[in-house]
């Protein structure tokens, strides 16, 4: 696989793999060795946006201790129609800062009007921190550039 990284104006279009659509219960993971999606764990609820990663990235926090040997997380947050192993054209709009520093990329469909993560409404970045509030406490975000700047640090 490989990166596609474009400025257009001031976002950044990468190529997001869908390895979990949205209302997906069982956590879905690309084996990159097998080159296939194979099924994790029970999620406690519903996924509520598309998850996955950015081709061509490399989670900027593996050590010994996290084991974290993967793509860059990324959610879409969106109304598109796709699938698990789909790979979606999106623009980068900001970035969920935990405290594992384990942190999410927050994107939008490419023809989207929206530019800043501020822009999803109230109701959008409540449900994002309160999915992943499960997994580790939100230190708190990062507008577009701070995202901008994860991808480009991440690039294998």
């Amino acid at each position: 696989m490989f990166l596609e990284v474009f400025h257009l104006g001031d976002h950044m279009e990468v190529d997001f793999f869908v390895e979990n659509v949205k209302g997906d219960t069982v956590r879905k993971i690309f084996d990159e060795n097998k080159q296939t999606i194979v099924e994790g764990n029970v999620l406690p609820g519903p996924i509520p946006f598309h998850y996955g990663f950015i081709i061509g990235t490399k989670n900027l926090d593996v050590t010994e201790e996290n084991e974290l040997n993967h793509s860059l997380d990324a959610l879409l947050v969106g109304d598109i129609n796709a699938k698990n192993g789909d790979v979606v054209k999106a623009k980068v709009i900001g970035a969920l800062m935990l405290e594992n520093k384990d942190h999410k990329i927050v994107l939008v469909p490419v023809d989207s009007k929206i530019s800043h993560y501020v822009e999803l409404g109230e109701n959008i970045i409540m449900t994002i921190v309160s999915w992943f509030t499960r997994f580790s406490p939100v230190e708190g975000w990062g507008g577009p550039e701070a995202g901008k700047r994860i991808v480009e640090e991440s690039k294998k």
